[in-house]
């Protein structure tokens, strides 16, 4: 087996796994969403959603192995504590959502705003690296 086949597995194996945690995160999206989901259900995806985020960790990130390992353990947690706590009539309208495509329009201009933010932050990185470049040639 040639070390290309290899790495085309991998990575077609790792595209499945990135869209399969993409579309729970929009099923989870929609059962936030949803007014029938329960306070308290909303209140742990939040502390777990500011679990992640936050810089403090149980135990910090910069100890080898360690450090990551209560991340792949808390979040998670949070995530199907959330799911458990969820009415199965919410999670299934969740779900018909996500397979309807049922995309809001204000979070397609939001990521084009994003989009065009990113490019424009680019393009001035580029612009002033070559303005300071050429200033710094012409010396």
């Amino acid at each position: 087996m040639s070390i290309l086949k290899i790495f085309s597995d991998f990575r077609k194996k790792n595209r499945e796994i990135a869209d399969s945690i993409v579309g729970e995160v929009i099923v989870l999206y929609y059962v936030l969403k949803d007014p029938r989901t329960p306070w308290y259900t909303k209140a742990i995806a939040f502390l777990g959603l500011s679990y992640a985020v936050s810089p403090l960790d149980v135990i910090p990130d910069f100890i080898p192995l360690l450090g990551y390992l209560d991340d792949l353990v808390i979040i998670p947690g949070f995530y199907f504590l959330v799911k458990k706590l969820t009415p199965e009539s919410v999670l299934c309208d969740a779900k018909e959502r996500k397979i309807a495509g049922d995309v809001n329009k204000y979070a397609v201009a939001g990521s084009v705003l994003i989009c065009i933010f990113w490019i424009l932050l680019i393009l001035f990185v580029v612009i002033s690296f070559l303005h300071f470049w050429k200033g710094h040639k012409a010396r």
